[in-house]
Formats: structure tokens, sequence, C-alpha cells
């Protein structure tokens, strides 16, 4: 029979793959990268969703009055193939410094080198899972346009929105537990815990309650009055809920852990390599790589979890007040503000737990921090174990969870964003042959996340300190101008 040509993980005989792709490389320095980035081979994406909205209106005298409803339900399903993801630095190959090297490890050291001889400095691996989540958001509301005068027209309305914190169709989620005793570390606080029913569970579909909170109601108020003929001015002021997306962004990458094989690993001293690339990724021995509910399997790795306000959607408050006059020609100028002020936004990685505390811990100098705990350099006084058995450096030991790398958010809403701009515009209708739109927009946008919507997000570079992340948005224009004829 004809041979069959080898491709993907088996065609460079990977060992320990938990999927038939070649696994990606990404190697510090400006070097090229391998693949698309991550350890996936391929993620589809089957939803059986729908929407329903009604809405009604009534004339009655001076009042236009509206009301209705909207439901939207999202039965989403996405199986997802990975493979490994690993990543190569300089520092496993660099020499340390010495009497006859005073400078060894600043001027050594090639993470192409590192790659070359398969010394990894960090990577994950992901084999086969399937998440299915299941949100829900409705909503009711009622307006009335009221003409009070000939020159003079009020609107106002309320809507409250309801979004039920997402649940995954299986109840294949894992939650890191920071009050759990962890077998791993001498019943250290904080283990993984897992959704569903039965033994080793923590028997609920959710641990994040939802909130139905009174600021879900949205109100809306604006006017608009004829000052004379050819002047108006205009105002309004929205407040509402964001739009369910941003809850069903955070839950979409729900943790899985233990219902399906995906482990990370990292140098523990910033020199050693976490494993042996030729060696493959280190599995857990002697555990199932599915429905494994073992509180400790994260040790050593990172970990997520859903917070207590995760189902908290964001509140958006939307200002605006304009003047505009037409003069002669049916030429009309008009000077406005617009304001958009948003706060919960929905971040993936805005509320990291284990970071060091480099406000109590920086005095301490980079050399004490990188030393091992079992042989500290230079710290200012004898750093104690965390618990017995501990293996690290002393930074790892003085983490909020030493036996944990990163604990992240999944669906932190601790995002936010201001917007203000004013505006100039003049413009003609259709006459005589011409119209125009000139329009100029001096304004600024301010946040504290680096990509909006936020679930895309990097985290903070200081958890302990969010406020310093403020910043121009990304998407910020203080200047434009536009020009149509």
């Amino acid at each position: 029979s004809p041979a069959v040509a080898l491709t993907g993980a088996a065609a460079i005989g990977q060992v320990n793959p938990l999927g038939p792709c070649t696994p990606h490389f990404a190697i510090s320095g400006g070097y090229m990268s391998s693949n698309r980035g991550d350890f996936l081979c391929y993620q589809a994406e089957g939803d059986n969703n729908f929407e329903i909205n009604d809405n009604w209106s009534l004339a009655k005298g001076k009042h236009l009055i509206k009301w209705g409803f909207n439901l939207i339900r999202f039965n989403a399903n996405f199986p997802l193939q990975g493979n490994l993801a690993a990543g190569f630095q300089a520092a496993e190959t660099f020499l340390p410094d010495s009497p006859t090297c005073p400078n060894c490890a600043t001027l050594t050291g090639n993470s192409y080198a590192s790659f070359l001889i398969g010394a990894v400095d960090n990577a994950q691996t992901h084999g086969f899972s399937l998440s299915s989540p299941r949100i829900l958001q409705y909503g009711f509301y009622a307006q009335d346009e009221f003409k009070v005068t000939r020159k003079l027209t009020l609107t106002y309305a309320l809507r409250y929105d309801l979004q039920p914190f997402p649940v995954e169709n299986h109840n294949r989620v894992s939650q890191f537990v920071a009050t759990e005793p962890n077998p791993g570390c001498n019943g250290c606080p904080g283990a993984v815990g897992f959704l569903g029913f039965g033994s080793g569970t923590l028997n609920t579909r959710s641990v994040v309650p939802n909130q139905y909170f009174a600021t879900n109601f949205g109100p809306k108020f604006g006017f608009a009055y004829q000052i004379q003929q050819n002047t108006v001015i205009r105002g309004a002021a929205t407040l509402a809920d964001g739009p369910v997306n941003q809850t069903m962004a955070g839950f979409a990458n729900e943790f899985q852990q233990g219902y399906f094989p995906q482990f990370t690993t990292a140098t523990t001293d910033g020199i050693s390599p976490a494993f042996a690339l030729d060696n493959g990724f280190p599995l857990p021995a002697g555990i199932p790589l599915y429905n494994n509910f073992d509180p400790t399997l994260a040790n050593g790795g990172g970990t997520d979890f859903f917070g207590k306000t995760s189902d908290k959607a964001p509140r958006v408050l939307n200002t605006h007040f304009g003047i505009e006059h037409q003069f002669p020609g049916r030429v009309v100028v008009g000077l406005h503000y617009n304001g958009a002020y948003v706060h919960g936004i929905i971040t993936g990685a805005g509320q990291p737990l284990n970071q060091l505390d480099y406000g109590k811990y920086a005095s301490y100098g980079q050399a004490c921090l990188a030393s091992s705990i079992a042989a500290q350099v230079s710290c200012p006084s004898v750093v104690p174990l965390p618990y017995a058995g501990f293996t690290g450096t002393v930074e790892q030991a003085l983490r909020p969870f030493p036996q944990y790398t990163d604990i992240e958010n999944e669906s932190a809403p601790t995002g936010w964003s201001t917007y203000s701009g004013g505006q100039v515009i003049a413009k003609k209708d259709f006459s005589n042959g011409l119209s125009f739109l000139v329009g100029y927009t001096l304004s600024r946008e301010m946040s504290n996340l680096n990509n909006t919507p936020g679930f895309f997000s990097a985290p903070a570079q200081n958890a302990y300190n969010p406020n310093a992340e403020k910043a121009p948005a990304y998407a910020d224009m203080p200047n434009q101008l536009l020009l149509n004829y």
C-alpha cells in the first residue's frame, strides 16, 4: 500500500501531543513565530440563537407614547481542538555573572539558541474541548414624547434590562475558589472548584449571583426648544446598560480545566527551562485527561475565575447638547457637545489576583526576588516558605497564592472609557444645484483599557494601582475634519 505522508505533530515527532496540528513556537527578540500565535488547531462555532422585539405606539393629544420589549437568547457551541504553544526566551541560555565575567547575565543568552536546544521558557497545551454557553437578555421600556407648547417638546423614557449570568449547557466550567483548601500545599487557601452536581463538584451551575439591581433601570430625558423662528436648541441624556454581548464576551472563554485537558507551565526561577521540548509537555502522570475533578490540577500553573460582580452589565451615559440656526439659502450651522461615559466594561484580564505587590516588595531588589527560596540572595530578611515543600523563587513565594502563577477574572467589570467632544457643523440641503456638509470635531477619549471592547485588552501592569492605566484610548482621534459636497 502507498505510504501515508505524516503531517503536523506527527511529522515532527512531537512527544505528548494533545492535538494533530503543528505546535506554535514563539521566539522572543524579534524572531518569526510559527502558526497563528496560540495553541489552536481549529475552532468552530454552531449557534441556535433567536431574538424577539415588539413595539407599540399611541398618539393621543399632545403625547406620542411608545412601549415595547425585547428578548435575546444565545445558544452557542464552540468545539475546539488545540495542541501546544511554547515560548522561548534568552534567559535559558545566558551565562551567570562571575568574577571573570561580571556582565555575563546581560551580555549573553539568545532566545533562538534556547529554541535550538529545546529549552522551553513557558508553554500551554490544550486538547479537544466543547463550550456551550447559554445566554439570556431581556428588557422593556416606555417612552412619552410630549409637545408641551408649539416651541417646546419633551421626551422622557424608562427602560429596564435583565442579563442573568450565563451558564454552560453541561456545567463544564472550572473556577478558582480563594477560600477552598488546597491539598497540594498542605491545605493553603486557593484551589480549583468545578461547577455541576455530584462528587467532586461545587453542586451549582454558577458561582456568580444574578444582579437584579435597581441600577438596571435606564432613564432618558431630552428636549427641543425653538428660541426663535430659525434657531433651535436640543439636549438629551440617556443612561443604559451595556449590550448583552459584553457579558457573553467574558463567558464565551470560560475556564474548563479538569473537564478537558488544558495545562500551563513556566520556568520557576526565570532561568531554568520549564521542560525540554524533546521530552514533550510534562503532562500530569496517573490522572485522567477528561473529567478530572482534582482541586490541585492547576498547581504550578495558572487558573481563572468569575468574580461576584461578573454579572454586572456595563453602564453607559450618553449626553448631548446643541444649538442650530438656519441662515438664508437653507444653510444650517450648529454647535454641539457629545459625551459618552462608560463604566464596568467587561475585560478578560482586568483583575489579576496573583501579581506580586511591587509597592510592598520592590525594596527587596531584583537579586532577592529572582533568587531561589532555598538560596536567598541579598534579601532584607529571610523569606519563609509559604508551605512545606515549596520550591521556587522568592518572588513566587511572596505572591498572594504561591501555588499558582497567574489567576485571572475572565469577566471583570473593571474597564472604563470617557469621551467628550465639541463639534461645529455647517450643512446645506440640495438646492440650486449645490449641497454640502462641513464639520470639525475636537474631542478626547480616555480609558484604562488598550482596546474596546475590553475583552481583548491586556492585563493591568499593576493590579494594585489600576488608576495608573489611565491614558488616551486606543481609538482616540482628537481632531476630525469632514468635508462633503
